[in-house]
């Protein structure tokens, strides 16, 4: 069932049904629009157009057709983020976001403490200002599959916080300052993803007792002529003055000249 916003109350049906968002049915027809309407289970498919950013707080599926762009940021405290997802068995596709700017921070996409999600096909580009991530998976649950991210001044991909993060990134293009920065207590595995960056994997073990798994093929891609100071992994950097312990497995990693 295709469902244009306002010619259809959604509560009245109870199977899954597709919202579509387009920008050129009138100011109101916004992605947050489009996620406000949808029920648990539904599609909320964006059409081609600029949009602003939204809060994912349910169980749906937020896919973008070609053409399909955030380019204005929810601004939280002076903090930029083009996606906050917050629900759990979220999956976001297909969509592009850019120029993603804010004076404290900036962030593509926010995976909140607590939420689940996959995001899978998205492209992130353009992201500075403060702490920069094109996806920051914070305290929470995420699978990160076939996504590319450029363009980050900081970290490509940051996964941890303070309580324990999981994340699985398979067949990703990353590319930041850190294409993938890892802290606090988190559990992450990856396979088929080019890293691009001064440092490809980043772990930032920062909190006492903090533990970071790496069960990894990933490969490491690198244009000599952007980075110069390529480090690859760094296992551990500790601001607190005593080591925490970082158990670490790293296989097959396959290095390569330069990127494709």
């Amino acid at each position: 069932m295709r469902t244009l916003l306002g010619f259809e109350r959604l509560e009245d049906r109870l199977t899954p049904s597709t919202v579509v968002v387009d920008q050129l049915l009138g100011p109101n027809f916004t992605i947050q629009a489009g996620i406000d309407q949808a029920h648990p289970g539904d599609i909320v498919r964006v059409d081609a157009g600029l949009y602003g950013g939204a809060v994912v707080n349910k169980a749906l599926t937020l896919e973008g057709l070609p053409g399909a762009v955030i380019q204005s940021p929810l601004l939280m405290g002076g903090v930029a983020i083009g996606l906050l997802v917050s629900g759990q068995g979220t999956t976001v596709s297909s969509l592009a976001i850019q120029g993603i700017h804010g004076a404290l921070g900036s962030i593509g996409v926010c995976c909140y403490p607590g939420s689940q999600a996959v995001l899978a096909g998205l492209t992130i580009s353009d992201v500075s200002g403060g702490y920069a991530y094109g996806v920051w998976v914070h305290e929470s649950t995420a699978t990160l599959a076939g996504c590319k991210i450029e363009g980050v001044i900081g970290a490509a991909v940051k996964i941890g916080g303070v309580a324990v993060t999981y994340a699985t990134i398979d067949g990703c293009d990353l590319s930041g300052t850190m294409a993938v920065q890892v802290s606090g207590y988190s559990q992450v595995s990856g396979k088929g993803n080019i890293l691009r960056g001064n440092f490809g994997v980043f772990v930032d073990e920062y909190f006492i007792g903090a533990l970071s798994v790496w069960e990894s093929d990933f490969a490491r891609a690198t244009a000599p002529a952007v980075n110069q100071a390529d480090r690859g992994i760094i296992l551990e950097y500790d601001w607190w003055g005593g080591p925490p312990p970082v158990l670490a497995q790293i296989d097959n990693m396959n290095p390569l000249a330069e990127a494709p």
